[in-house]
């Protein structure tokens, strides 16, 4: 669905800028990344304000995927307990 989003940049990849978290209005949060590694942020886009005009839709991130977001944003490593 196209649309247009705007809010707050959390956190993005410290590496490239190639994703970026961003919170919305109403404090829910999105996690954005680019098709095809096309385009990449600013690397000081933190806590900055934006406006996204794009494609938007829910899909299920894979558990590998999510590690290596982790280990791009240099997150530590949490053990899961039941």
């Amino acid at each position: 669905m196209e649309t247009k989003i705007s809010g707050k940049v959390l956190a993005s990849c410290p590496k490239k800028g190639c994703w970026m978290e961003v919170e919305l209005e109403d404090k829910s949060k999105m996690f954005v990344k680019f098709k095809d590694y096309a385009f990449f942020v600013p690397m000081d886009i933190v806590g900055k304000s934006i406006v996204l005009d794009g494609i938007a839709f829910n899909k299920t991130t894979s558990v590998a995927e999510l590690q290596h977001y982790a280990k791009d944003a240099k997150k530590a490593r949490q053990k899961l307990t039941p």
